[in-house]
C-alpha cells in the first residue's frame, strides 16, 4: 500500500514538473535525485539507529558494570561486619559460659544454704535460664520473627557452617570473579599470542 501510494505521488509529481518545465528529461533526474537523496537519508537514519544502540548498549554495560562493584564493595562491607558478628558470638560465647557456672555454684550452694527454697529451683538445670534468656535476648535484639530454628545443628556442622567463608561463599566467590576477570582475560590474551 505504501509502495503504491509513492509510486502515484511520484507520476504525479512527474506529470506536475512535466507540465511546469516542458521537458521530461529534466523531470525524470529531479525525481531520481530526490530518490536517491531519500535513500541516502534512510541510510544515515540507519546508521544513527545502529550508532544509537551501540552508544546505548555500551553505556548499559557501564551501569551494570558499576552495580556490579557496587555488588563487590558491598560484600567487602558484609565480610566486615560478618567478622564482627563473629567475635561478638565469640564474646557472648564466653559470657554464656560464665553465667552457666555461676548458676551451677549456686545450685550447688543452695543445698545447703540457709533458707534457700530448694525446692523451688530443683527442677530447673543450670544453663536453662541463661539459654532462655539468650534466645530471647537475641529475638529481641534481632527480627528474628519470620526465621524459626527447627532444632539446633551440631557443634560440627555449626562449627563447619559459621565460617565466613562458608556462610557467605556464594558472595565471596563471585565477588572474586569479578576482580579478579581482568587477570584470566590477560592470561588468555597471552596463551593466545604464544
Amino acid at each position: 500500500a505504501l509502495r503504491d501510494k509513492m509510486s502515484a505521488t511520484s507520476k504525479f509529481a512527474a506529470a506536475n514538473d512535466i507540465n511546469e518545465q516542458k521537458d521530461p528529461l529534466v523531470a525524470a533526474r529531479q525525481l531520481l535525485e530526490y530518490r536517491e537523496v531519500l535513500k541516502l537519508k534512510q541510510i544515515a537514519l540507519s546508521e544513527a539507529r545502529s550508532i544509537l544502540e551501540s552508544e546505548q548498549s555500551v553505556a548499559n554495560q557501564v551501569e551494570q558494570d558499576q552495580q556490579r562493584d557496587q555488588i563487590c564493595e558491598l560484600t567487602n562491607e558484609l565480610e566486615s561486619e560478618a567478622k564482627k558478628l563473629l567475635a561478638s558470638v565469640k564474646k557472648i560465647s564466653r559470657h554464656y559460659a560464665s553465667i552457666c557456672e555461676i548458676e551451677r555454684q549456686i545450685k550447688s550452694l543452695g543445698q545447703t544454704a540457709t533458707d534457700w527454697p530448694k525446692e523451688s529451683l530443683q527442677y530447673t538445670r543450670p544453663g536453662d535460664s541463661v539459654y532462655r534468656f539468650l534466645v530471647n535476648a537475641l529475638a529481641a535484639e534481632i527480627d528474628l520473627n519470620n526465621l524459626p530454628i527447627s532444632q539446633w545443628p551440631s557443634k560440627h556442622k555449626a562449627q563447619q557452617v559459621a565460617d565466613i567463608s562458608e556462610a557467605f561463599n556464594g558472595y565471596l566467590y563471585w565477588r572474586e570473579e569479578w576482580l579478579c576477570r581482568n587477570e584470566e582475560l590477560a592470561v588468555e590474551e597471552i596463551s593466545h599470542v604464544s
